[in-house]
């Protein structure tokens, strides 16, 4: 009979060549080896979260957790399920659960960062990411949640200096060059912007995250097949990457196909998490132009209804719903 450890370590290996679902039928026989093995449990649980299932990924670290409440891993691993499952009221309660155990641990609160960031609370996602970056001043995904927490808050100039800050910290990651070249996109320096993605390409062609970032300058510069065909090459690597869907959608859009750019704009708001360079109300504003444009007004009048619910100052927002109403009248 294999034992739990060596079905884990294939697990590991399987994960690591994104043979998710192989991996997840890995640590599940470990799991029939030994039921409680926690390791076994949260290799479970991060590959539903691959596969895009997040009530399984949330189910299997509770009940690791539950064979070890005091495990800041597992709780560090739970707390970004809840987030990305937009339990964000559950995240913090548990991240700040942590923290009681464990006051000097950097990544606890980078992972209340994170979750802030989904709950669009950006000024604290701010707060969160320096007091990580006090007690770790190297840490990068405190780095990380400091620039996306300033993307999102339009705050482009002082992501631009954290996406620096980051190079400095990792010359050699095309995660940082994509970085900077997403704030200097932000900015509209479409060259620089260029020129730093087309470096970070020279280090990873595999950066999902940089690939879209191609495909967003691609379709400023009303490139647009050209932009598709990059975020096809990023969800070739990553399926269940959000904000690759939402470029897609965008694209489609701009090519005057608003059939299939609703369809990748809901596929955007099914697979939002950590990574999205977007917010929910990105998506269903988009979608309520799409409508409009379409003399979809019932429809435009659901989805911006439901931007103003998950962000009730979502810029625009309020004006466009006037119109809408306005048509209806």
């Amino acid at each position: 009979m294999v034992s739990a450890l060596k079905w884990i370590l294939r697990g590991e290996k399987l994960y690591g060549q994104r043979e998710y679902k192989e991996a997840l039928e890995a640590y599940k026989k470990a799991l029939e080896a030994k039921p409680k093995n926690v390791s076994a449990l949260s290799g479970v649980a991060i590959c539903y979260r691959r596969l895009g299932d997040g009530v399984k990924e949330i189910e299997a670290y509770e009940k690791a957790l539950s064979y070890k409440p005091k495990s800041l891993s597992v709780m560090n691993n739970l707390s970004v399920s809840y987030s990305n499952n937009g339990y964000f009221d559950k995240a913090e309660a548990l991240c700040k659960k942590a923290i009681e155990y464990n006051p000097k641990n950097s990544m606890l609160y980078v992972n209340l960062s994170y979750g802030y960031i989904l709950a669009n609370t950006y000024n604290k996602a701010v707060e969160a990411s320096r007091r990580a970056l006090e007690l770790d001043s190297k840490n990068v995904m405190a780095w990380q949640n400091l620039y996306e927490a300033y993307i999102l808050n339009d705050e482009y100039e002082n992501a631009l200096k954290v996406s620096k800050k980051l190079l400095d910290l990792e010359p050699k990651s095309s995660m940082s060059w994509n970085y900077v070249g997403y704030a200097c996109y932000k900015i509209g320096n479409i060259d620089k912007a260029l020129e730093a993605c087309t470096t970070g390409y020279e280090i990873n062609p595999e950066d999902h995250d940089l690939l879209n970032t191609f495909a967003e300058i691609y379709i400023v510069k009303g490139e647009y097949d050209k932009a598709i065909e990059y975020c096809k090459q990023s969800l070739v690597i990553y399926p269940y990457y959000g904000t690759a869907w939402f470029s897609m959608g965008r694209a489609f859009h701009k090519k005057g196909l608003p059939e299939k750019a609703i369809e990748f704009i809901k596929k955007a708001i099914r697979f939002r998490g950590g990574e999205s360079l977007y917010s929910l109300g990105d998506c269903f504003y988009k979608l309520a132009e799409i409508f409009i444009e379409s003399n979809n007004y019932n429809d435009a009048l659901k989805v911006i209804n439901i931007c103003i619910e998950k962000e009730p100052d979502y810029k625009g927002a309020k004006e466009l719903l006037e119109k809408i109403l306005a048509h209806g009248n």
